[in-house]
């Protein structure tokens, strides 16, 4: 597989069922996968190892996320290719 990885850079978790959870979207499963998510004081707020899993929620220890922009940084490696990383924004809207 010659992977590629898109990282959407906004949702809206507001239950209408349009975008309501932050995921990452993968052309094949990689062999490394490890997404974290930090606020704008550099704390970690969300971390997932698996790259199907249905994403962040928008939500920090049971709470919902003021409306902004985070920070994420994947790291990752698809079969057949060295380890990736990827970095940028995400904008929370409400």
């Amino acid at each position: 597989c010659s992977g590629y990885l898109f990282a959407p850079d906004a949702f809206s978790p507001d239950n209408d069922m349009i975008i309501d959870g932050y995921a990452v979207q993968v052309s094949c499963p990689p062999e490394l996968f490890d997404m974290q998510v930090y606020n704008r004081w550099g704390e970690l707020i969300y971390r997932s190892v698996d790259a199907t899993s249905p994403g962040w929620d928008g939500s920090y220890k049971g709470h919902p996320c003021a409306e902004g922009v985070y920070l994420y940084r994947i790291f990752y490696k698809f079969p057949h290719a060295g380890e990736q990383q990827k970095s940028g924004t995400i904008t929370l809207l409400k």
